[in-house]
C-alpha cells in the first residue's frame, strides 16, 4: 500500500503543508495558538498545498515541530528546538557523572530523563504534543540537576564543560572518575616499567 492511498497519512502531510505555508507567510510570529480551530475553515484550507477526496477541514498539525512552526513561526521553532536539544545534551553531559560516588545519583537521574526525551522527540514527529507537560518537566529537572551538580562537584562539572571532541586525556578521565581503556592502561604500564628499568640500571 502506497502512502498516497492512505488518507490518514495524506491528511497529516496536508496539515504539515498548511503549517509550512503559514510560517512562510508569517515567519516571525506564525498564526497563533488557535489557527487550526479558527471559525473560518476556508482560511486553513487556503494554505494547503493540495486538497484530497476527504472532507478538507482544519486539523491538528500532528507533529510537535510543525505545530510550533505554524503557530509561532520560524523564530518560535528555533527557540523550541534550542530548549529541546539544549535539555537533551545537558542531560547527556550530566549522565557522565554516573561513576562519581558523591554525585552518582545525578548521573543516573540525568540518564533516565534523557532516555525519557527520546520517545517524545521521535513520536512527537507525528503527534501534536508541543505543550505536553512531561517535556517541560524534563527541562526543569535538567536545570535542577545541573544546579545540584555545580554545588556538589563543581570540578567535575567543569571537566564536563571541557570535554574534548577528540581523544580524552588521562587527567580529564581521572577528574571524571572514568577508567581509561585497557590499551591505554597497558601503554602507561609499559612506560612506567621502562622508566623503572632505566632508573635501576642508572643506579647500578
Amino acid at each position: 500500500l502506497h502512502f498516497e492511498h492512505d488518507y490518514s497519512a495524506m491528511q497529516r502531510i496536508q496539515a504539515w503543508s498548511v503549517a509550512k505555508n503559514v510560517a512562510l507567510a508569517n515567519p516571525l510570529v506564525g498564526a497563533g495558538f488557535d489557527f487550526a480551530g479558527a471559525q473560518n475553515p476556508s482560511r486553513w484550507v487556503d494554505y494547503a498545498d493540495f486538497l484530497g477526496p476527504w472532507h478538507n477541514t482544519p486539523r491538528a498539525a500532528h507533529s510537535i515541530y510543525f505545530q510550533i512552526l505554524g503557530q509561532h513561526g520560524f523564530v518560535g521553532l528555533i527557540l523550541f528546538m534550542m530548549l529541546l536539544l539544549g535539555t537533551f545534551f545537558r542531560l547527556r553531559h550530566l549522565g557522565r557523572l554516573e561513576r562519581q560516588q558523591d554525585v552518582a545519583w545525578i548521573g543516573r537521574y540525568a540518564k533516565a530523563i534523557q532516555f525519557a526525551l527520546i520517545p517524545y522527540m521521535i513520536s512527537g514527529a507525528f503527534l501534536s504534543l508541543a505543550y505536553f507537560d512531561l517535556f517541560y518537566a524534563c527541562a526543569a529537572f535538567s536545570t535542577v540537576l545541573y544546579r545540584e551538580a555545580t554545588a556538589l562537584a563543581p570540578d567535575k562539572v567543569a571537566a564536563l564543560a571541557r570535554w574534548p571532541r577528540g581523544p580524552i586525556s588521562r587527567v580529564q578521565r581521572d577528574a571524571l572518575g572514568r577508567p581509561i581503556s585497557m590499551d591505554q592502561e597497558a601503554d602507561d604500564t609499559g612506560r612506567r616499567d621502562a622508566a623503572d628499568g632505566l632508573a635501576s640500571r642508572s643506579k647500578s
